[in-house]
């Protein structure tokens, strides 16, 4: 379990250093006034925030077999925009193309 996502999750304002994840170590600042959750209350929500963990890890891997999969190679971008003959055709390339910029600009904000 860990201690310190725990108590951010119950209380992401609170203000703490929980020292080698124990419990019994945890230093509460003095100017906090939220909850000061119980071993039992952080055992209680660990299922939730390790969920939230692993999510949090596993998105940079998504985002990048997102963009690997919208990215084609350079001679099928260059074949498709030579073979442009109608507009949808058009919106198709530009669509797949600007999807990979956004992910790329979105990804590099967060």
């Amino acid at each position: 379990m860990n201690i310190t996502e725990c108590i951010l999750y119950l209380n992401p304002q609170a203000k703490f250093v929980c020292w080698n994840n124990d419990y019994k170590r945890i230093v509460w600042n003095k100017s906090h006034t939220g909850i000061k959750p119980t071993l039992a209350e952080l055992e209680t929500v660990w299922p939730t925030v390790e969920a939230l963990i692993a999510d949090r890890e596993a998105k940079p891997a998504r985002i990048l077999a997102e963009i690997v999969d919208n990215l084609p190679t350079w001679s099928a971008i260059n074949d498709q925009i030579d073979g442009i003959t109608t507009l949808a055709q058009a919106k198709k390339a530009l669509k797949k193309i600007a999807r990979v910029v956004y992910l790329l600009a979105k990804n590099s904000e967060t």
